[in-house]
């Protein structure tokens, strides 16, 4: 795993089939979540934003909700679902290293936002997304990813807070991330 790279879920419960639903994607098949890899001391982590999970909290807070550091392999083994690595199309300079470093540093604890997880379904997605500016003062999961990769200048977009999982991956695909790896 490099520092960038995007991890994308498929679960197997009713959450991860109506994020599915929502997004256009395939329930049990199409990514419902996703983390990027960054730093956590000396080895990676997986930098996430959820809503709850009490069995992965926070390397560095403990909080186990929101944006939150937990452990790459142990969040990926405890996965009831399907697991994928999307590598980065090109390795990171080490200014975007030292970047992402310090934005996933900066966000650690920020609260969910569930206003704009609902708002980046397909149905509201353009309705309610386009006209109002990006706000990184809550995130969800795809709202962090593509906040980052933004901000490193890898994913130019006007609006953070539009992509959902499944949007977001679909458009990495085209040239930001390699082909997927399954991990699990």
């Amino acid at each position: 795993m490099k520092l960038g790279d995007v991890i994308g879920f498929s679960g197997h419960d009713w959450q991860s089939h109506v994020i599915n639903m929502a997004t256009l994607g395939i329930p049990f098949w199409s990514i419902s979540h996703v983390g990027i890899v960054g730093p956590a001391g000396d080895n990676k982590a997986l930098y996430e934003a959820t809503t709850s999970l009490p069995s992965h909290p926070c390397l560095l807070t403990g909080r186990v909700d929101g944006v939150k550091a937990v452990d790459l392999e142990s969040r990926i083994d405890a996965y009831e679902g399907s697991v994928w690595r999307y590598p980065l199309a090109r390795p990171l300079y080490s200014h975007e290293c030292k970047r992402l470093s310090d934005l996933l540093k900066a966000v650690i604890g920020t609260s969910y936002d569930w206003r704009d997880a609902f708002r980046s379904n397909s149905v509201f997605r353009f309705v309610e997304q386009w006209p109002r500016p990006s706000c990184v003062r809550e995130l969800f999961c795809s709202e962090l990813v593509t906040y980052c990769l933004n901000q490193i200048g890898l994913f130019p977009t006007q609006n953070v807070s539009k992509w959902s999982p499944n949007a977001l991956m679909r458009k990495l695909r085209k040239g930001v991330v390699k082909k997927a790896v399954r991990l699990k």
